[in-house]
C-alpha cells in the first residue's frame, strides 16, 4: 500500500479495529481544488451473515471528518461478482486500491 491520505488511513484503522475483514479496497477517492480529501469509499470483503447490518454498524464505528462510502460483500459474493466482467465488484477489483488484506488470505483475484 501506497502513503495514504491521513482521513483515509484513520478511517481505515476505525474499520479494522471493528470487523476482521479479508479485503479492503479504495475505490473513489475525490479531492478539492485545494488537494484536500473530500471524499473517499470503501469496499469490504468479510465473512458476515447481513452485510447490510455490518454496513449500518461500520457507518456509526468509524469517525471520519469526510464523507465517506462503505461498500459490504461477502467472500462467496466478491467471488462470483469479481468474475463477471460489467460488475461492479469486477470494477472496483480492476480499478480500486487495496489497501488491506487479510493475512493468509490468498491473493485477490
Amino acid at each position: 500500500m501506497e502513503q495514504q491520505c491521513p482521513k483515509i488511513e484513520a478511517a481505515l484503522q476505525h474499520l479494522l479495529a471493528t470487523v476482521r475483514p479479508k479485503l479492503v479496497y479504495l475505490y473513489k477517492h475525490r479531492i478539492s481544488d485545494q488537494g484536500e480529501t473530500v471524499g473517499f469509499k470503501f469496499c469490504v470483503v468479510t465473512q458476515v451473515a447481513d452485510p447490510v447490518e455490518l454496513e449500518r454498524r461500520l457507518y456509526l464505528a468509524v469517525d471520519c471528518p469526510v464523507t465517506f462510502g462503505l461498500l459490504v460483500y461477502t467472500p462467496e459474493e466478491w467471488d462470483v461478482l469479481c468474475r463477471c466482467p460489467g460488475s461492479f465488484a469486477h470494477e472496483i477489483l480492476d480499478r480500486g486500491e487495496l489497501l488491506f488484506q487479510q493475512e493468509g488470505a490468498g491473493a485477490p483475484l
